[in-house]
């Protein structure tokens, strides 16, 4: 977690439940913090949760990876209330802890710049719209990954249907963090400014 209002209450749940849980929390950057959830961990792989998100019920952690194959990154769906649609961002990711400590370079889509499995069950449900620059940071960084396809193996003709329900969100934030993403994308710019928070929060401020 960063700064999320609910994000202590959030784990305290989660540890009422799940007892070994660990807290990491006040990481700046994505990356970093994956990197430490991997350095904390002590088994093959470790799941991580948003902090802005709530889990479903019916989700219970019990997935295993099949060891025959290669390692992946196993990620589950979210539903996000917002754009009333379910699929991979912000679920609940099963992390092969190696490959996080391994990794030296990435796309602006970290866990998808190595192999990764989608696997069909809903895990969690998205509250990241509970201030206005959280709400609009998470927009903008997904609606950059959609509108320029950047992760390899995605459906251009998908991603810009979803893309397209963060558009028209029914949440002012949601849609400002949108158009901004797709925007910084149709101009050209860096993509790999979806990591850069002081970034992200100058063109929030253009909207104040």
């Amino acid at each position: 977690g960063y700064k999320e209002p609910d994000l202590q209450q959030n784990f305290e749940q989660i540890q009422q439940q799940y007892p070994q849980a660990k807290l990491v929390s006040g990481i700046e950057g994505n990356v970093n913090a994956y990197k430490e959830c991997a350095r904390q961990s002590q088994t093959e792989y470790f799941w991580t949760i948003f902090a802005k998100s709530k889990i479903d019920d019916t989700f219970n952690f019990d997935y295993h990876p099949d060891c025959m194959e290669r390692p992946h990154h196993y990620i589950f769906k979210c539903y996000n209330p917002m754009i009333e649609y379910a699929y991979g961002h912000m679920g609940i990711i099963l992390y092969h802890r190696q490959m996080v400590l391994d990794a030296t370079e990435w796309g602006p889509d970290f866990t998808c710049s190595f192999p990764v499995k989608l696997v069909d069950q809903i895990s969690n449900t998205a509250n990241y719209f509970q201030t206005p620059f959280l709400t609009y940071r998470t927009a903008f960084r997904e609606s950059v990954k959609l509108a320029s396809n950047c992760i390899v193996g995605s459906d251009p003709i998908q991603n810009t249907d979803i893309l397209n329900k963060w558009l028209h969100s029914k949440d002012e934030w949601t849609k400002c963090g949108a158009h901004d993403g797709a925007a910084h994308v149709h101009a050209g710019e860096d993509l790999m400014q979806v990591f850069d928070w002081g970034f992200i929060q100058s063109q929030f401020d253009k909207w104040n």
